[in-house]
């Protein structure tokens, strides 16, 4: 009790308890600011190259030939698979298996694939070619004490890409 007392008397250089008990906080709060900004940088990389990975699937997916139609289920279906493998990284890893064992990688795959959105335009009916994959995440990991953090929601995620369909 003889510390507490002598801590909130002590006026002696920078450690006085008023400024220690003011910056303090606020230092945590960019520090964790940061933090929090770098993993959303990270995540917004990551959909950014889901988005590549579905419009590619996508556009591989295509058979347009002479014995077989446009398929825009199968499209569609590689290229969610392909933009949740991409996202898999980014998503909550609690209940999954050891990564080393043989596998574990597919329930985050089936995780990633619960949580992303993607959705296609184009194709081989478009004249030009071009498929077009939009990927939505929504982003839940917060950092505690971020200002960003404070949705309940999380933070939307969006990024498209285009790839030509050969």
């Amino acid at each position: 009790m003889r510390a507490l007392i002598h801590f909130w008397r002590e006026e002696h250089g920078e450690v006085a308890p008023a400024s220690y008990l003011v910056i303090v906080p606020m230092a945590m709060a960019f520090i964790f600011f940061t933090l929090d900004l770098g993993l959303r940088k990270g995540v917004k990389l990551g959909v950014e190259y889901a988005a590549f990975c579905a419009a590619r699937a996508a556009a591989v997916n295509f058979h347009d030939t002479p014995t077989s139609s446009c398929n825009m289920a199968a499209a569609q279906a590689a290229a969610s698979r392909a933009a949740a493998a991409c996202m898999a990284p980014f998503v909550s890893k609690r209940g999954t298996p050891d990564p080393t064992v043989a596998g574990a990688i597919r329930p985050l795959i089936e995780r990633a694939q619960q949580q992303v959105t993607v959705t296609l335009t184009g194709g081989c009916k478009d004249p030009s070619r071009v498929v077009t994959a939009q990927v939505q995440y929504r982003h839940l990991l917060r950092v505690p004490m971020s200002p960003l953090g404070s949705g309940a929601n999380g933070t939307l995620i969006t990024a498209s890409a285009q790839y030509q369909v050969y």
